[in-house]
């Protein structure tokens, strides 16, 4: 049996939008990918008060204020 290989690149701003995820959906099946993905976030805050480990300033790059799929 082949591995199967999922896409994660839906959910946040652009990507957010019915559109653009149709396009991502039929563009990434017609590549091979078996599945496609988007990030839950249930809260964003507008100023954590903890450092984000994955950015060089520790800040996360969405805005709170961004639009975000509810998964």
């Amino acid at each position: 049996m082949a591995m199967q290989l999922g896409l994660h690149a839906l959910g946040i701003g652009s990507g957010a939008r019915r559109a653009v995820i149709d396009v991502v959906a039929v563009v990434a099946e017609a590549c091979g990918f078996a599945t496609l993905w988007s990030g839950e976030h249930v809260v964003m805050v507008d100023r954590a008060s903890s450092r984000y480990p994955y950015s060089p300033d520790g800040r996360i790059a969405v805005p709170a204020a961004a639009d975000w799929l509810d998964p």
